[in-house]
């Protein structure tokens, strides 16, 4: 009901300066339509009202990189582990199968080795056929 106490509260000074949605309106729109409003008039405040679920279906807009994992699941109440090697893997696999609840495992991945693979070894697998 957070639009209804938005609505109510929130005192709009110009005509077309608030954009809510409404019933069975688009849900998660809320932050990607203020990013885009911000583009358009960067000069303007802009604010996103959103509800849990509407944000959380595009919260990943925020920002490029990945979030903290580990503490993304915290947030949920799961526990949270990252892995740096593959020897880490294995023990903490056994570890988390050996405990109750939810654990998140954030492995830590190397690209470089798809980019070999990629720029290197794939066109000259290729070039043979």
């Amino acid at each position: 009901m957070y639009k209804i106490w938005f609505a109510r509260n929130y005192l709009a000074h110009e005509p077309n300066t608030v954009l809510l949605d409404n019933a069975l309106a688009t849900m998660g729109a809320g932050l990607p339509s203020a990013m885009a409003a911000k583009i358009v008039h960067p000069d303007q405040d802009v604010m996103a009202i959103c509800g849990d679920g509407g944000f959380m279906m595009n919260s990943q807009g925020l920002d490029f990189d990945n979030p903290d994992f580990v503490k993304y699941a915290e947030s949920y109440g799961a526990r949270g582990h990252r892995v740096a090697s593959a020897a880490e893997l294995v023990p903490l696999l056994r570890q988390c199968n050996a405990t109750e609840g939810v654990d998140l495992v954030d492995l830590q991945i190397d690209y470089s080795e798809n980019d070999r693979i990629l720029t290197r070894d794939l066109p000259r697998v290729t070039a043979g056929i």
